[in-house]
């Protein structure tokens, strides 16, 4: 695990302890998150309008995270197909990539 993912999980978890987010994915669609016990948690939207489908909590483990983050980098990047190839590997990752997105530079 290094490629950034690491320094990107540490703010992550630094920020969200702090307080429950609200993060937008690039779909529009708003999902909550916080941190419990050194996981990080997700489920709908309760402020904002539209929610992702989330029937119950999900967790994001630092090791999930990290498997993905590459996935991101290359997305952000501009690779296509990057999304689809990520979501193969887990439910979670429009979610994932969202919160990369909203930490990374923190």
């Amino acid at each position: 695990m290094g490629n950034g993912s690491e320094s990107v999980w540490r703010n992550v978890l630094a920020s969200i302890s702090l307080s429950r987010f609200e993060i937008r994915t690039s779909t529009g669609h708003w999902f909550s998150t916080y941190v419990d016990h050194g996981s990080i948690y997700i489920s709908g939207s309760s402020r904002n309008a539209p929610s992702c489908r989330l029937p119950e909590r999900r967790r994001i483990s630092k090791s999930v995270f990290c498997a993905r983050y590459p996935y991101f980098e290359r997305w952000a990047r501009g690779e296509t197909g990057i999304k689809a190839d990520s979501a193969h590997m887990s439910r979670d990752s429009a979610c994932i990539f969202a919160i990369a997105e909203h930490f990374r530079n923190q």
